[in-house]
């Protein structure tokens, strides 16, 4: 697990595509990989993962079965490399709760406030 390696391909940057380019797929693989890593530490598991036009959202649940929402914004012309978070019902609730975020980080996953 490294989410340092993802901040610094989100700082390299990203060609503006009208459909998702080879970099930012390739992005978007690694980072779902490292993040489900960053939830294992908190025995959270990925349960839906989404890759959009620039930017990637999705869920997870914790081993309490509470489900949060998760997103990052488009990596075109966001430059804090941050993880926006909250409480959700369930997996198709976009509304939720107060949005929290946290900076992506190795380590990030035992940082967050799951409560």
């Amino acid at each position: 697990m490294n989410m340092n390696r993802i901040v610094k391909l989100w700082k390299q940057g990203f060609q503006s595509t009208s459909g998702k380019s080879p970099a930012f797929k390739s992005f978007a693989t690694k980072f779902k990989n490292d993040f489900k890593k960053e939830l294992a530490l908190r025995e959270a598991t990925l349960t839906a993962y989404s890759i959009g036009h620039f930017y990637v959202s999705g869920f997870f649940r914790t081993k309490e079965n509470n489900c949060f929402y998760f997103s990052i914004s488009d990596v075109r012309f966001f430059s804090e490399t941050q993880l926006l978070y909250r409480v959700a019902k369930n997996e198709g609730d976009y509304k939720g709760g107060i949005n929290r975020y946290i900076p992506l980080e190795t380590g990030m996953g035992l940082k967050m406030n799951l409560n």
